[in-house]
Protein backbone atom coordinates (compact mmCIF):
# COMPACT_ATOMS: atom_id res chain seq x y z
CA UNK A 1 0.00 0.00 0.00
CA UNK A 2 1.24 3.44 -0.88
CA UNK A 3 0.60 6.47 1.27
CA UNK A 4 -0.16 9.92 -0.08
CA UNK A 5 -0.24 13.37 1.47
CA UNK A 6 -3.33 15.35 0.47
CA UNK A 7 -2.78 19.04 -0.28
CA UNK A 8 -5.55 21.59 -0.69
CA UNK A 9 -4.95 24.44 -3.13
CA UNK A 10 -5.15 28.09 -2.18
CA UNK A 11 -8.65 29.55 -2.53
CA UNK A 12 -9.73 29.86 -6.16
CA UNK A 13 -9.49 33.33 -7.64
CA UNK A 14 -12.28 32.66 -10.08
CA UNK A 15 -15.37 30.52 -9.92
CA UNK A 16 -15.55 27.35 -11.90
CA UNK A 17 -13.68 24.35 -10.59
CA UNK A 18 -14.52 23.40 -6.99
CA UNK A 19 -11.51 23.21 -4.69
CA UNK A 20 -12.12 19.51 -3.98
CA UNK A 21 -11.37 18.72 -7.63
CA UNK A 22 -8.06 20.56 -7.37
CA UNK A 23 -6.67 18.55 -4.42
CA UNK A 24 -3.22 17.09 -5.00
CA UNK A 25 -2.19 13.65 -3.81
CA UNK A 26 1.60 13.56 -3.46
CA UNK A 27 3.13 10.15 -2.86
CA UNK A 28 5.04 9.75 0.37
CA UNK A 29 8.28 7.85 -0.16
CA UNK A 30 10.85 7.11 -2.82
CA UNK A 31 10.40 8.61 -6.28
CA UNK A 32 11.73 6.36 -9.04
CA UNK A 33 11.20 8.92 -11.83
CA UNK A 34 13.21 11.47 -9.83
CA UNK A 35 16.07 8.96 -9.65
CA UNK A 36 16.17 7.95 -13.31
CA UNK A 37 14.96 11.15 -15.04
CA UNK A 38 15.57 13.96 -12.53
CA UNK A 39 15.49 16.92 -14.90
CA UNK A 40 12.36 15.78 -16.75
CA UNK A 41 10.67 14.85 -13.47
CA UNK A 42 11.33 18.34 -12.04
CA UNK A 43 10.03 20.04 -15.17
CA UNK A 44 6.88 17.90 -15.21
CA UNK A 45 6.25 18.82 -11.55
CA UNK A 46 6.86 22.55 -12.22
CA UNK A 47 9.98 22.66 -10.03
CA UNK A 48 11.80 25.05 -12.36
CA UNK A 49 14.20 26.55 -9.81
CA UNK A 50 15.19 23.10 -8.55
CA UNK A 51 15.69 21.92 -12.15
CA UNK A 52 17.98 24.86 -12.90
CA UNK A 53 20.00 24.20 -9.73
CA UNK A 54 20.22 20.52 -10.61
CA UNK A 55 21.56 21.28 -14.09
CA UNK A 56 24.20 23.65 -12.70
CA UNK A 57 25.27 21.20 -9.99
CA UNK A 58 25.30 18.16 -12.30
CA UNK A 59 27.27 20.06 -14.96
CA UNK A 60 29.80 21.15 -12.32
CA UNK A 61 30.18 17.57 -11.08
CA UNK A 62 30.62 16.23 -14.62
CA UNK A 63 33.25 18.92 -15.32
CA UNK A 64 35.02 18.05 -12.08
CA UNK A 65 35.01 14.37 -12.96
CA UNK A 66 37.93 14.97 -15.35
CA UNK A 67 39.96 16.45 -12.50
CA UNK A 68 38.78 14.46 -9.49
CA UNK A 69 37.72 11.24 -11.15
CA UNK A 70 35.55 8.77 -9.22
CA UNK A 71 34.73 11.03 -6.22
CA UNK A 72 32.94 13.51 -8.49
CA UNK A 73 30.97 10.73 -10.15
CA UNK A 74 30.12 9.31 -6.72
CA UNK A 75 28.82 12.76 -5.74
CA UNK A 76 26.65 12.80 -8.88
CA UNK A 77 25.23 9.38 -7.98
CA UNK A 78 24.61 10.62 -4.41
CA UNK A 79 22.82 13.69 -5.81
CA UNK A 80 20.51 11.50 -7.87
CA UNK A 81 19.87 9.15 -4.96
CA UNK A 82 19.08 12.16 -2.77
CA UNK A 83 16.56 13.33 -5.37
CA UNK A 84 14.98 9.89 -5.34
CA UNK A 85 14.62 9.88 -1.56
CA UNK A 86 13.70 13.56 -1.10
CA UNK A 87 12.00 14.40 -4.40
CA UNK A 88 8.42 14.16 -3.14
CA UNK A 89 9.31 16.08 0.02
CA UNK A 90 10.83 18.81 -2.14
CA UNK A 91 7.65 18.91 -4.22
CA UNK A 92 5.49 19.29 -1.09
CA UNK A 93 7.76 22.08 0.13
CA UNK A 94 7.44 24.03 -3.13
CA UNK A 95 3.67 23.48 -3.18
CA UNK A 96 3.43 24.82 0.39
CA UNK A 97 5.30 27.92 -0.73
CA UNK A 98 2.66 28.39 -3.45
CA UNK A 99 -0.12 28.33 -0.85
CA UNK A 100 -1.14 24.67 -0.76
CA UNK A 101 -2.10 23.37 2.68
CA UNK A 102 -1.72 19.81 3.93
CA UNK A 103 -5.16 18.57 4.99
CA UNK A 104 -4.66 14.87 5.49
CA UNK A 105 -3.30 11.62 4.18
CA UNK A 106 -4.64 8.64 2.28
CA UNK A 107 -3.47 5.12 1.52
CA UNK A 108 -4.20 2.75 -1.30
CA UNK A 109 -2.73 0.35 -3.80
CA UNK A 110 -2.92 3.09 -6.43
CA UNK A 111 -3.52 6.83 -6.37
CA UNK A 112 -7.08 6.31 -7.58
CA UNK A 113 -7.85 4.00 -4.67
CA UNK A 114 -6.27 6.48 -2.23
CA UNK A 115 -8.45 9.27 -3.63
CA UNK A 116 -11.58 7.14 -3.26
CA UNK A 117 -10.69 6.23 0.32
CA UNK A 118 -9.92 9.85 1.20
CA UNK A 119 -13.21 11.22 -0.14
CA UNK A 120 -15.26 8.32 1.29
CA UNK A 121 -13.91 8.99 4.80
CA UNK A 122 -14.27 12.74 4.52
CA UNK A 123 -17.05 14.46 6.43
CA UNK A 124 -19.47 16.67 4.51
CA UNK A 125 -18.97 19.63 6.87
CA UNK A 126 -15.20 19.82 6.31
CA UNK A 127 -14.14 22.85 4.28
CA UNK A 128 -12.51 22.23 0.90
CA UNK A 129 -9.42 24.27 1.74
CA UNK A 130 -7.98 25.42 4.99
CA UNK A 131 -7.98 29.16 5.48
CA UNK A 132 -4.54 30.64 5.97
CA UNK A 133 -3.65 31.62 9.51
CA UNK A 134 -3.15 35.34 9.96
CA UNK A 135 -0.11 36.52 11.87
CA UNK A 136 -0.72 38.23 15.20
CA UNK A 137 0.07 41.96 15.24
CA UNK A 138 3.65 42.83 16.03
CA UNK A 139 4.63 44.43 19.33
CA UNK A 140 4.64 48.25 19.17
CA UNK A 141 8.29 48.68 20.18
CA UNK A 142 11.49 46.77 20.56
CA UNK A 143 11.16 43.60 22.59
CA UNK A 144 13.75 42.86 25.23
CA UNK A 145 13.50 39.45 26.83
CA UNK A 146 11.32 36.49 26.00
CA UNK A 147 7.86 38.03 26.33
CA UNK A 148 6.60 40.63 23.83
CA UNK A 149 4.19 42.35 26.20
CA UNK A 150 5.31 45.18 28.46
CA UNK A 151 5.96 44.37 32.09
CA UNK A 152 3.50 45.60 34.70
CA UNK A 153 4.65 48.34 37.02
CA UNK A 154 6.26 47.03 40.22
Amino acid sequence: MKSYVVLAPPPARKAGVPDALRFLFVKDGFSWPALFFPFLWMLSRRLFLAAALYIVLAAALVALSDILGPPALAALVALRLGLGFLGNDMRRHFLARRGYVEIGSATGVSRDEAEIRFFMNRRDDEPDAATPIARPPAAPGPVIGLFPSAEAAR
